[in-house]
């Protein structure tokens, strides 16, 4: 047997949390249409699969693609409401399509998170931000990101929005704007 025939029957007979882990490792490595592949097939054999539409939706928010986003991080968070990361984000895809209101109403059960969580911090934050107040916002999300260094990359965006927030409040931003997401 050729050793391209073996790498195929592999790749087909892959189990679900192989397929996973072979998507994460292929976005790390910025190989998003292997990773949408790889997930697409994770949901041809198990169709309820949450983590796989998160992902799905993560990387369609990476692309730029709002729509295709906010229509996997709403199937993942119908799937498994308690998915908080993906239901932050939908928030978040929400707010950047200036739909407020669904923003709210997507991050209302993340109010029930303790107070240190830094899931519950960003969502604080954006509330914030909402409401105004900028120097507020700033400070929850810092305080957000310096809670859990396990949440790297929306660490780093949540330091990023605090960072231009500043930026707009020192440089005499006479109305709080929303840093593009």
């Amino acid at each position: 047997m050729s050793a391209s025939r073996i790498g195929a029957n592999y790749e087909t007979d892959l189990a679900i949390d192989e397929l996973m882990m072979l998507s994460v490792r292929a976005v790390r490595k910025g190989d998003h249409d292997r990773a949408i592949s790889y997930l697409k097939r994770v949901l041809s054999r198990e169709p309820q699969n949450a983590h796989a539409y998160h992902l799905l939706g993560a990387i369609h928010a990476s692309r730029g693609d709002g729509g295709r986003a906010v229509e996997m991080l709403t199937r993942a968070v119908q799937i498994a409401p308690e998915m908080i990361a993906a239901r932050f984000e939908l928030g978040l895809m929400l707010l950047d399509q200036g739909k407020v209101d669904r923003a709210l109403v997507v991050w209302a059960p993340l109010e029930t998170l303790p107070d240190e969580h830094p899931i519950f911090m960003f969502r604080r934050g954006f509330v914030s931000l909402i409401k105004g107040d900028a120097p507020a916002a700033i400070e929850e999300l810092e305080r957000g990101a310096l809670l859990d260094p396990e949440l790297g990359v929306l660490n780093q965006e949540m330091a990023r929005i605090a960072e231009s927030l500043r930026f707009g409040m020192e440089h005499g931003d006479k109305e709080v704007r929303e840093p593009q997401l």
